[in-house]
């Protein structure tokens, strides 16, 4: 019988920072596309634990990057499970 790995789990601000070189924006971009103010896209880049990823923002994410809301939240909920941060 194999032995089960866990499956790397990284926070929601790399998968941003990856949608932002993907695409060639800055956060000034991502903020307009995204409909959040400039310092509010910058944290959330940063990684800000400050910025819980709830409902609205995982919607302003969905609506930047053309996904779901629903993926954003459950980006956050298996990292925070992965680190033992319970959402």
């Amino acid at each position: 019988m194999s032995e089960r790995r866990a499956a790397e789990c990284f926070p929601v601000s790399d998968f941003i920072n990856e949608e932002l070189k993907s695409r060639g924006w800055d956060v000034a971009r991502f903020a307009r596309e995204a409909g959040i103010n400039h310092l509010f896209a910058s944290a959330l880049v940063k990684g800000s634990s400050a910025v819980p990823i709830t409902k609205p923002v995982a919607e302003a994410l969905a609506r930047a990057f053309g996904t779901s809301h629903e993926l954003w939240l459950n980006l956050d909920g298996s990292y925070a499970k992965h680190v033992g941060r319970f959402p």
